[in-house]
This record gives C-alpha cells, structure tokens and sequence, in this order.
C-alpha cells in the first residue's frame, strides 16, 4: 500500500496549531503590527503565544494588547482561540524567542512538547511586517500537510514526497546557479509536526544559541540572519520546503517598464 493521500481520512486527525508571535514593541508601529497579525493571521489558529523581551515597558504594552485582544474575542463567536503572553531575554532578536516560546512556554524539547497535547503545527511570524487582510493559505496548507504526514505515520506508510514539513509565506527556492540564494524568509512560516524537530536542532539549541555570541551589533545582526533564517531550508530536503510566493520577481514578469517609470523593482529585489 502507498502513502495515504485521501481528504476523507485526514479529515479526522486532530492537529493543534500554535502561533508563536516575535513582538519586541519598542515603537507603536511595532504594536499595531501585533495586534494587524491577531485580527488577520489566527484563522485556523487553537493557540497564539506572544513572546517578549522580558522588560516592564514590553510587559506593560503586550499585557494592553492581550487584554484588549482577548475580550474582543469574548464578545465575537471565535471563542475557541486563547492568547497567552510569554517574556523572556535573549539576544537572537526574532529566533531566540520563537525558540523560548518553543522550549520554555510549550515544553518542547527537541523531540517531544510536555503534556499529553495533540500532534502540533507551529507557525513563526514577527512583528516586522503588518497583515492587511485575513489570510489562511499558508495555515491550511501546513493543516493539510500535517494531516497526513501523521496518517501515513500512524499506518506505518512513508512520507509523500510531495507533503511538505516547512512553508514560508516567501522565499527563494531556485537551486543555486541561477539566483545567488536559497532560502525561505522568516516573516511568517509554518511548521508540521514532523519538521518542528528539525528546526528545534537547527535553531534552537544551546550550539545553536552560541553560533552569534561575541559579534559586534551589525556583524550579529547579519550573522543572525545567515545562520538562523537563509540555512535553515537547507536543513530540509528539498521536498520537505515550499514558498507560498516568490521572494524575488518572477523571471516571466518583465519589470523594464517599472524601472522606467520610477518604480525601481530590479530583477533581484524583493517586492
């Protein structure tokens, strides 16, 4: 017998899936760009964990926000969703308090999540960017995969290759050679079950931990980004990765005409 593949079936595996918001909200920008991704990015969502820079300006304005957030729930029908805040220090600016949030909030610790809590999805957003509008793609596709990478599991049946353990909502995954990298960015990314091991063992160990320590402000930033956001595709198969949308403007798409007119979209930049 093959992997399972049929809707019917996985319909009836039960998934949680967790949020993991990065939010150091130093400025009211940064805020509003918290409280953009609650009203817009938790369709589908059973948990949603904010985590932070343990600080009292940071407690006060995220403890505002879930208070605020939580009894706007309680007067509308989503009653099922529960937002939790966690504060922690850190210096791995967005990684460090996914991977807090992670291990300390949800008791993961590399292989399994303490309790006796359903298989469980992560999703990985921060506050740099805001939601304009609802958006779910990304979280049914990760639901979807994950219901059946547990099937298959539970039947002792391989992995589809084509199931993936790691959406990103962007990202560049042409084969070096033709573009100069191959990655997916960490604006907003979702996890299965199965793949929440291998960004754990890529990100979020002590080694792992150590790998920017002693750099100087910009030379830890970029060290930061290279080694926790642009390899972490590479520490999936190829299959296991996918991109909603493309990081860079599509070779089909013929930007001259922008250029021309001012709008400055060149062939390798991000849009």
């Amino acid at each position: 017998m093959g992997p399972l593949n049929k809707t019917d079936a996985s319909d009836a595996v039960v998934i949680e899936t967790v949020l993991i918001i990065a939010a150091v909200p130093y400025t009211s920008d940064h805020a509003m760009a918290l409280w953009t991704h609650l009203e817009c990015a938790t369709s589908g969502i059973d948990k949603v964990l904010i985590s932070a820079p343990d600080a009292p300006w940071s407690r006060e304005i995220i403890a505002s926000v879930v208070k605020k957030f939580n009894h706007r729930l309680r007067e509308s029908t989503n009653a099922t969703l529960y937002v939790d805040a966690a504060f922690y220090t850190n210096n791995r600016y967005d990684v460090g308090l996914w991977c807090d949030g992670l291990s300390l909030h949800l008791g993961y610790d590399g292989h399994h999540f303490s309790g006796s809590a359903p298989p469980r999805a992560i999703f990985l957003i921060n506050d740099s960017t805001v939601s304009l509008r609802q958006y779910s793609s990304l979280t049914d596709r990760i639901i979807r995969s994950s219901k059946i990478e547990q099937l298959n599991q539970k039947n002792g049946l391989p992995s589809l290759a084509n199931n993936v353990k790691l959406v990103s909502l962007n990202g560049n995954l042409v084969k070096p050679g033709e573009t100069k990298h191959y990655w997916v960015e960490s604006v907003y990314r979702g996890i299965t079950p199965s793949g929440i091991s291998t960004f754990y063992q890529h990100s979020c160990t002590a080694e792992a931990g150590r790998a920017c320590v002693g750099k100087t402000e910009n030379s830890k930033k970029q060290c930061i980004v290279n080694r926790y956001e642009m390899s972490l595709a590479d520490a999936f198969l190829p299959s296991e990765v996918d991109a909603m949308y493309p990081t860079y403007l599509p070779k089909e798409w013929d930007a001259t005409s922008w250029i021309e007119t001012g709008g400055g979209i060149g062939p390798v930049d991000q849009w």
